[in-house]
């Protein structure tokens, strides 16, 4: 996907309104959510120094995919913003998921460690842990 190719909200806005007249996503709307995502993902956080990137990245598509069909137009027709907005409070409800540790002192949760999807093993075999 072409992540410098700019997303018209209007189109936006016709592919999720067709969507949910067919009571799911078309394939545009698909990749134009995806675009919407990766873009975001680009302004909000380095690739290469975070890396949390793709955790991040996708939990905002597991949200967005979820609850794709919440979207009012009632309410307003900034289809872009609604997504957008779901997508920002995807990754900090995951950021909170993986940086707040409850019940742990400033020590210990010094010394947990995340398994990411970014330094994962590359596909050399799958570890159970």
């Amino acid at each position: 996907m072409n992540i410098n190719k700019k997303i018209d909200k209007k189109e936006l806005l016709y592919e999720i309104l067709i969507s949910k007249g067919k009571g799911k996503l078309t394939k545009r709307a698909e990749n134009l959510i995806i675009l919407l995502s990766e873009k975001a993902m680009k302004k909000t956080s380095n690739k290469d120094y975070d890396i949390n990137y793709y955790d991040y990245l996708q939990s905002a598509y597991l949200v967005i995919f979820n609850n794709w069909w919440k979207f009012n137009p009632s309410v307003t027709n900034n289809a872009f913003a609604y997504y957008t907005e779901m997508h920002k409070r995807a990754i900090l409800e995951e950021k909170n998921n993986i940086y707040n540790l409850k019940g742990l002192s400033k020590e210990e949760k010094k010394n947990v460690k995340s398994i990411s999807l970014n330094s994962s093993n590359n596909g050399q075999g799958l570890f159970n842990l």
